[in-house]
């Protein structure tokens, strides 16, 4: 049985990959030497958005990709997210020249501000949080790269706001804006695109100023899902004392999971959580009985364990509509467990990994979880199955 569990965990896990390649596309358009064209567009992150873009004008036509300066912009209806050329400073790629990305539009007007998702080895933060973007204000023709850095000095990082500089001196026309409110305005979309709005409103009241809300609200599938499990134990020996062997163990859990997704940040990875209980039963020889040598004897033990994993899943799948997403996923297990007396009880970690497939609404799954850190570590082996039910997605 723990061979054909763990044939199908690898069975499950290769054919997730051949969904590797499957489409995130998603209704959006392109603009394209002055020409609005509408189809579908790969939905991923903002970083990666940012230097590329996958079109394709049907669901069944091929793939066209454009780079960077081949597009004048691009989006998403639906969800009110637009994207532009814009150039922007990138301190790790060069202190003085500029690069152009495709830039989330947040403000548009007689400024116009536009927020630019960084990967992580382009804007380093260790003591920021939140820190990997910049955002770009564009005042008449000119675009300014507003930033904040972390900065090493020998008593430590401290944090150069260089945004608030750069906006004392671009809003300094405005009479209602002071400049020493700007000090206390945050590197943060909440706080930045409303002052764009009221100095765009302050200069030119009679023009359109356009907040392009976006605010993407999570995903969650969640439900009831329950299994068979089966413990296999590497090292026999280890698992009891020398006076004992172990002969196996098996049981049942049911459960509760949720599978939370950030569109805005990614569709292909998701925060997987879960709440379950599991009870197993133990089988061994004893050859001990009140401290004295008796001839070997069948023992059946109960264990009640109350989990929690927490992970995270990457879904090969996981564009909207689609009927059968396959997912990989790893991460911690908690446990509390305790035997039918309650009198001895323990609480230790699973590391754990597992595979399976959304299938409409239900969910098939297979998993390892490894006791502890040690590979020859006893391990819980599992299969599952579940009902999802979805949030919808504003």
């Amino acid at each position: 049985m723990k061979k054909c569990l763990l044939t199908l965990l690898l069975v499950v896990s290769i054919q997730c990959y051949s969904f590797a390649q499957a489409d995130f596309f998603e209704p959006g358009y392109v603009i394209v030497r002055g020409d609005s064209l509408k189809g579908f567009i790969e939905r991923t992150d903002e970083t990666k958005l940012s230097v590329a873009v996958n079109f394709k004008e049907n669901s069944s036509s091929a793939v066209r990709h454009y780079a960077v300066g081949e597009l004048e912009g691009f989006g998403f209806p639906k969800d009110g997210l637009h994207f532009a050329p814009v150039p922007a400073q990138i301190r790790s790629i060069s202190a003085t020249e500029t690069t152009t990305r495709y830039a989330k539009k947040l403000v548009t007007g007689y400024t116009s501000l536009y927020k630019l998702q960084l990967p992580r080895t382009e804007q380093a933060q260790e003591y920021l949080k939140d820190n990997e973007h910049v955002y770009v204000l564009k005042k008449d023709t000119t675009f300014y790269t507003l930033a904040q850095y972390e900065v090493l000095t020998d008593n430590g990082y401290r944090v150069d706001k260089r945004y608030v500089g750069l906006l004392i001196s671009l809003l300094n026309d405005c009479p209602t804006i002071a400049p020493a409110s700007l000090h206390k305005v945050s590197f943060k979309d909440a706080a930045l695109a409303p002052l764009i709005s009221k100095y765009n409103s302050c200069k030119d009241p009679a023009s359109a100023n356009i907040a392009h809300t976006y605010k993407a609200k999570a995903m969650v599938k969640w439900g009831p899902e329950a299994g068979y499990a089966t413990v296999y134990a590497p090292n026999k020996d280890a698992f009891l004392t020398d006076k004992d062997a172990f002969l196996g163990g098996n049981g049942y859990w049911a459960g509760i999971s949720w599978d939370i997704v950030a569109p805005n940040v990614s569709r292909r990875f998701s925060t997987k959580l879960g709440l379950n209980y599991l009870n197993i039963r133990y089988d061994y020889l004893s050859r001990t009985r009140n401290g004295y040598s008796v001839k070997p004897y069948e023992v059946k033990e109960q264990r009640h364990m109350l989990r929690l994993p927490i992970g995270t899943q990457y879904n090969f799948n996981n564009a909207p509509g689609k009927k059968i997403s396959p997912f990989v996923n790893f991460g911690l297990t908690a446990q509390f467990s305790a035997n039918s007396d309650f009198k001895q009880k323990d609480m230790v970690p699973f590391l754990h990994i597992g595979a399976g497939a959304y299938v409409w609404q239900y969910k098939v799954m297979a998993m390892v979880e490894n006791l502890g850190f040690r590979p020859d570590n006893e391990k819980v082996i599992s299969l599952g199955v579940g009902y999802t039910f979805k949030s919808k997605e504003k």
